[in-house]
């Protein structure tokens, strides 16, 4: 039993619990008692294969593998690794081109991301990323469920293989798929004809399954804004997903014709929208309340996410009013003010809010650093009680003071006692 223990203290969870009480009761149903070795040697293949199921991390696989040879041999079933978790740097693609040789077709879910590096010199580039996708075309994985690459804009450009090349070979793989259900591509920032390449690529095999996709940050705006036929084609794209209930873009995407086309396709039943944003916009609406009107009534299921992300940080920033358009199902706000907006915007912006959206509004995430104006820190969130169906607020602001913090939780309190409905809040941490 003590050989046992130590061996299993590399795995953890569920699958460790389960083995021992396989163990217990093999050992209960024999004459003589055995080794711990004889006893896992013992066990059918069949059943430590379905163990080993229970783990979802490829870390705690890949060290249960080496923990003896009776292991190894389930845990080298292609059953065994369904999902795939990548970093793309310099240290960790060695090993993931490894993993995508030996087990690229029995994937079922890829997740890829390539995080930003402050040395420039240990980013991995875009021919690593070639010869990964290289490898899962070779390998005839038809089946994906899911696949989510993530930040491909921070791969450094590479001579061998540039982005164009890493296009084409995307666009293969998504042609080969007959089940891909989700599909994230964030933060790829294509030029025109390579993000329309992909789209079409993914409506061709993936029309009937496609049910969520992420396309924020896809297209850099620059194309977008210089090509009139880019909307025209994407929505015609964004119709051909017959499934589509889940979508997520960037706000600078969002115009009337995009909402209308979304509205008058028979094929699409959107539930929730994700709309990413910053502070860098025009300080004019992209879209009007009928076009939300329109889409609302087409889709009556329709949630909205809004995430706005600061860059500039202005200090006058009022950026909230002129993407949050009236008539849109505004359900969840996600608002990082950025480092020194002054407290009159943030009330501004609230205002907004319960003035427009007090039906609607259920979870308000607000991230922000202020400045403290003492005749105004009190009436910052008092417009909260008009928004009747606000269950969750989460606020993480900064307090250079203790007083600062305190006046802040007073204020919440004013304006939450006078709510029509219990709001569970979190205040840098902590509930209160």
């Amino acid at each position: 039993m003590a050989t046992l223990t130590k061996r299993s203290k590399r795995l953890k969870g569920e699958p460790v619990d389960e083995a021992l009480k396989l163990r217990e009761s093999a050992q209960k149903s024999g004459d003589q008692p055995l080794s711990p070795d004889a006893e896992w040697n013992q066990l059918p293949y069949e059943i430590l294969l379905q163990v080993f199921h229970y783990l979802d991390d490829n870390s705690d696989k890949y060290h249960a593998a080496l923990t003896c040879k009776s292991w190894l041999r389930p845990l080298s079933a292609p059953s065994i690794w369904r999902t795939g978790d990548f970093r793309f740097t310099l240290t960790s693609v060695r090993k993931a081109l490894e993993f995508v040789m030996n087990t690229g077709k029995t994937l079922r879910h890829i997740r890829a991301d390539c995080p930003e590096s402050k040395d420039s010199v240990l980013s991995s580039s875009t021919h690593e990323l070639y010869l990964f996708l290289a490898h899962l075309l070779n390998a005839g994985n038809k089946q994906l469920l899911t696949l989510r690459l993530t930040n491909i804009s921070r791969l450094k450009a590479s001579p061998v293989h540039q982005m164009s090349d890493v296009v084409k070979l995307l666009a293969l793989l998504l042609q080969q798929q007959q089940q891909l259900r989700s599909l994230h591509l964030s933060n790829a920032l294509l030029t025109l004809a390579q993000g329309q390449e992909l789209l079409s690529a993914a409506s061709q095999s993936s029309c009937n399954t496609l049910q969520t996709l992420a396309v924020d940050e896809f297209v850099s705006p620059s194309f977008i804004l210089n090509a009139s036929t880019y909307l025209a084609n994407s929505i015609a794209i964004l119709c051909g997903f017959r499934q589509l209930s889940e979508l997520e873009v960037s706000y600078s995407y969002l115009v009337d014709d995009v909402l209308l086309g979304l509205a008058q396709s028979a094929n699409t039943n959107l539930q929730l929208m994700t709309v990413c944003a910053d502070d860098d916009v025009e300080q004019e609406r992209q879209t009007t309340p009928e076009a939300w009107q329109s889409l609302g009534s087409a889709c009556p299921d329709l949630k909205v996410k809004v995430v706005i992300q600061s860059k500039m940080g202005s200090y006058f920033d009022r950026s909230l009013l002129f993407i949050l358009t009236q008539s849109m199902p505004l359900y969840a706000l996600h608002w990082n003010t950025g480092p020194a907006i002054a407290i009159a915007n943030i009330k501004l912006g609230l205002n907004h809010v319960a003035t427009h959206f007090q039906n609607s509004l259920h979870y308000l995430k607000i991230e922000s650093g202020v400045r403290i104006d003492d005749d105004s820190t009190m009436e910052m969130f008092e417009s909260l009680h008009q928004c009747k169906q606000l269950e969750t607020l989460t606020l993480s602001l900064v307090c250079n003071r203790r007083t600062d913090e305190e006046m802040y939780k007073r204020s919440i309190r004013a304006a939450l006692a006078r709510s029509p409905m219990s709001c569970s809040v979190q205040f840098n941490g902590q509930d209160i």
